[in-house]
């Protein structure tokens, strides 16, 4: 996904409930994430960070239509 968004943001799905639900900020780092998926967002960009173990992990920023509320202002 990371040679795509060279390109232009991606529309992807995700699942909507769990952690994704009720994020606010920062990486969503859990292994309650499930593979059905159920919402689209569009990824926009990418980055680095360290996990709680130490490990270095790509993310994916993406934008959400849930409005300004939602995470970090939508």
């Amino acid at each position: 996904m990371k040679k795509a968004l060279k390109n232009g943001p991606v529309t992807v799905m995700v699942n909507s409930q769990g952690p994704f639900k009720f994020y606010q900020s920062g990486v969503i780092d859990s292994t309650a994430c499930t593979p059905t998926v159920d919402h689209a967002v569009l990824a926009v960009g990418y980055g680095t960070y360290t996990n709680s173990k130490g490990k270095l992990e790509d993310y994916f920023i993406v934008k959400n239509s849930w409005g300004r509320y939602w995470g970090e202002q939508g």
